[in-house]
């Protein structure tokens, strides 16, 4: 599974488990819902909990969201699958032609703006905002 997969499955699955309260949802529940493998489910359920953003108990227990967070945003989500710079664009290029020897300095200096700017959006975006949505469509 690729890193975007990841991320649009982990928001699914945080998701449930907002609408779910304080009630402890299943690996086989999520996948269901999912339409994947539970296994795979377990696999990013332990990549959340690592991160603190839910609690998973073992068993026929589950999973919920951590009650000691009051919000969870996309960038949390995104840093479960990615610690750094989602666009890089340093190479090795020639340092005997001018554009080869200046190249990585500048595009990563832009680059690293339109990073920045991601990062800012993805922080504004939160799972209580996917979850009231969720509730406008379900309960219509």
């Amino acid at each position: 599974m690729s890193i975007n997969q990841n991320f649009g499955v982990a928001i699914h699955i945080l998701t449930i488990l907002a609408l779910s309260k304080d009630e402890y949802v299943t690996s086989k529940e999520l996948a269901e819902s999912v339409d994947t493998n539970p296994a795979v489910i377990r696999r990013l359920l332990t990549q959340l909990a690592e991160k603190k953003l839910i609690i998973t108990k073992q068993g026929r227990f589950g999973s919920k969201l951590n009650p000691e967070l009051k919000d969870i945003t996309f960038y949390d989500v995104y840093k479960v699958f990615y610690d750094d710079n989602i666009v890089k664009a340093t190479h090795s290029p020639s340092d005997k032609c001018p554009i080869g020897k200046n190249i990585n300095e500048v595009l990563c200096g832009m680059l690293n703006e339109v990073n920045a700017n991601f990062e800012a959006d993805l922080k504004k975006r939160t799972i209580n905002q996917i979850k009231k949505k969720m509730e406008e469509l379900l309960w219509k």
